[in-house]
């Protein structure tokens, strides 16, 4: 999966292409464009990576909803 530093460094690229004289008006534009979609992407994936929640490992099987059929809380059950 791509990092948000690569797309940082995919948008410096293509910004650089923007700027570059030796092509054309619609490359330019084209390429500057591209930039603000790798900046905005890099940003998105900051965003994701700060709101994803954190693997809890074994403590979350502690979580367990409890057993319906659990004979104990059957009436008639043995206890």
């Amino acid at each position: 999966m791509i990092t948000s530093a690569q797309c940082r460094l995919y948008a410096k690229k293509s910004q650089l292409l923007g700027k570059t004289l030796d092509v054309s008006f619609k490359r330019r534009d084209q390429a500057l464009i591209m930039a603000l979609k790798w900046s905005r992407l890099a940003d998105q994936i900051d965003r994701d990576d700060a709101t994803t929640v954190p693997d809890f490992g074994d403590n979350y099987a502690q979580c367990e909803a409890p057993r319906i059929n659990n004979p104990r809380r059957v009436r008639g059950g043995t206890a």
